[in-house]
């Protein structure tokens, strides 16, 4: 489940490396610290970008004109100089700055011009989180950004931290449950879940760091998008709206979703749930109460998982039929994702400002639908269907 549930995120931020990530990869100079100036030879005399694969015949992809390839691959390349002396000439000013929220928001841009493999979290992205937790110790967003990206040996005292500033949140009981869990340690992630179900309140800090990232992109200048792009992508998507300085501020906000979602680290609990464990009437009822929380996240991938772990366990009992109508809703909103507005960027947007679920009802209902499934509606993947109908796969 894990896998799964950072899949489905990596999905809905794909449309960052259709619509914009040829411009946002870094280069292959060295890294520079976050204070260095704004441009130097690295932006203006980058190496000639590789030459675009031609489509593979019978991948229903028209190949594109060289000429426009040329254009594209200079656009491109104009545009990822453009992006680098702009993001950099932000990060800049952010560390002369020096307060909390400068820190926080280096932390949340400097990913951006990371080297290395998707989540890779570099050495200055610690240093600014480390900065915004000795200038805001109390603030419960860094609490969590830095227990989603604790090593090991630093794990206890992140997780530590997080459960002193927000214990009251379910959502931090589970992150750290599943922290133990990782790091082999049942016991402690078992006494973190029977926390979790007793927590008040669940808010999801990821969805958080995502919208933050929004807010701290405001400021920068980002390059216009580039018009031999819109083209090219507009081959294969003809009903792609033109990207505006909005959607491509979202676009890139969104990858702070899943960087910070914690789903992955945080999901590993679920080894406490497996159907052997779950034999146990007091540990059903713990699952049960533990999947409850997460059916209620606003975390859209996070709320799917959650119902449909729900709904399998409750099949052919009454409780089914408190998950069933809220799993159709959701598969509804996913479904349309992947369907009719599949690759969208201003979806991926609205999702970066207003988080998934909300952003998704929103996006949906701008474009004249409901957000609510037809009558008699069922999601075409079989096991998915199977059980909203209360029926268990094989």
């Amino acid at each position: 489940m894990p896998g799964r549930r950072c899949g489905v995120w990596i999905a809905i931020a794909l449309a960052v490396a259709v619509a914009t990530a040829v411009a946002m990869r870094e280069d292959d100079a060295p890294p520079r610290a976050v204070g260095a100036p704004a441009a130097d030879a690295a932006d203006t005399a980058m190496p000639p970008p590789a030459p675009a694969r031609p489509s593979a015949p019978g991948d229903g992809r028209a190949p594109l004109p060289s000429a426009e390839t040329q254009t594209l691959e200079t656009e491109q390349h104009a545009m990822r100089a453009a992006y680098h002396r702009a993001l950099r000439a932000r990060l800049a000013a952010l560390a002369a700055r020096g307060d909390a929220e400068a820190a926080l928001e280096r932390a949340l841009l400097t990913p951006l011009l990371e080297r290395g493999p998707w989540p890779h979290v570099d050495a200055d992205t610690r240093a600014a989180l480390r900065e915004a937790a000795e200038r805001a110790p109390g603030d419960p967003l860094v609490a969590w950004m830095e227990a989603v990206v604790c090593r090991p040996a630093e794990c206890p005292r992140a997780v530590a931290r997080l459960l002193r500033v927000d214990g009251d949140n379910a959502a931090a009981w589970l992150l750290a449950a599943g922290i133990a869990a990782s790091l082999d340690d049942r016991a402690q992630a078992l006494e973190r879940l029977q926390r979790a179900v007793l927590a008040p309140h669940h808010v999801a800090r990821g969805e958080a760091a995502m919208q933050a990232a929004w807010r701290a992109l405001e400021p920068v200048a980002l390059p216009p998008p580039s018009p031999a792009l819109h083209r090219a992508l507009a081959r294969m998507l003809p009903d792609l709206p033109a990207p505006d300085a909005a959607t491509q501020r979202g676009l890139l906000a969104s990858t702070a979703g899943p960087r910070w979602s914690g789903l992955q680290r945080g999901s590993a609990w679920g080894v406490l749930c497996d159907p052997t464990a779950m034999r146990a009437a007091v540990r059903r009822d713990l699952c049960l109460r533990a999947y409850a929380l997460q059916a209620r996240s606003t975390v859209l991938v996070e709320r799917q998982a959650a119902l449909l772990f729900l709904c399998r366990h409750t099949a052919g009992t009454p409780e089914h039929r408190l998950w069933r109508e809220p799993l159709r809703e959701t598969l509804w909103l996913v479904y349309l994702t992947r369907t009719r507005f599949f690759l969208r960027a201003d979806l991926t947007a609205t999702i970066a400002r207003f988080g998934s679920l909300e952003g998704t009802r929103r996006f949906v209902r701008a474009q004249g639908l409901s957000d609510r499934p037809p009558p008699g509606w069922l999601p075409s993947l079989s096991h998915e269907r199977a059980l909203v109908l209360g029926q268990v796969p094989p």
